[in-house]
């Protein structure tokens, strides 16, 4: 049975000492990078805290904030703080 290729190098690298397999990797590595398009995508810019909720409808009036404030905090008393 024929030994294809691949099979016949992967033995024959075997027999290299520990630098000759580094400079046949660094090799093959620059090869195939040479032959693929590499460009690292950018990356995505995350959203900005102010921008999550700009979407959302309806938004909270400063009234309506100020009084859920006052009916949360409202139960906590003073004392402890």
């Amino acid at each position: 049975m024929q030994e294809n290729i691949l099979e016949q190098i992967v033995r024959m690298a075997y027999h290299l000492s520990p630098g000759e397999k580094m400079e046949l990797a660094k090799f093959f590595i620059s090869d195939v990078q040479s032959r693929i398009d590499y460009t690292p995508k950018p990356e995505k810019a995350l959203c900005s805290a102010y921008g999550i909720c700009a979407g959302l409808d309806p938004v909270p009036s400063e009234e309506d904030i100020n009084r859920m404030r006052k009916d949360f905090f409202g139960r906590f008393p003073r004392e402890d703080v």
